[in-house]
């Protein structure tokens, strides 16, 4: 009769042990889930669409290097975009000492386009920086890591700020 009882009292241990395991690993899912979420920010990209620049909302996980968070802003931008814009590579990402950055973009990104493209495609970029970044001074985009005046020919490149803002 003993033993009966002995393996009773083990028996609802080893299943007390079991239930009170679960639950504490299933809340640590939980908070972990919750961490992750907490983990997000949230940025806007603006893209030139049917005549209007339209804001789109991203969710990124956090980082703590900027210029990381500028490029992976960036290569979302990008395959936002139309073709052949959106085969666009990032070959870099820069800042100097007056948070002026410089982006330099694979050759596809210097195509022959109408004023208008030109103008939207720059608005939109220089507004998704500026919006989510707001320690940047100015932008300058550089083209296979080299300078270049216009990408068509139409709006100044090495100064988004001068050549956007007044607009």
């Amino acid at each position: 009769m003993n033993r009966k009882i002995i393996i009773g009292i083990i028996l609802i241990l080893a299943t007390t042990i079991t239930i009170v395991s679960f639950y504490v690993f299933k809340k640590e899912d939980n908070q972990n889930a919750t961490k992750k979420e907490v983990e997000l920010e949230i940025f806007q990209l603006f893209l030139y669409q049917n005549n209007e620049i339209v804001k789109k909302e991203i969710y990124l996980t956090k980082e703590s290097n900027e210029l990381k968070k500028i490029e992976k802003v960036l290569e979302i931008f990008i395959s936002e975009l139309n073709s052949p814009f959106d085969k666009t590579k990032i070959v870099g990402v820069y800042r100097d000492k007056l948070n002026k950055l410089y982006l330099d973009f694979s050759s596809n990104f210097s195509i022959p386009m109408d004023a208008k493209e030109e103008f939207y495609l720059l608005k939109s970029l220089y507004l998704t920086l500026k919006t989510n970044f707001l320690w940047i001074s100015d932008v300058k985009i550089l083209v296979s890591s080299s300078e270049k005046e216009t990408l068509s020919g139409h709006i100044l490149i090495n100064s988004l700020r001068e050549s956007l803002e007044e607009t």
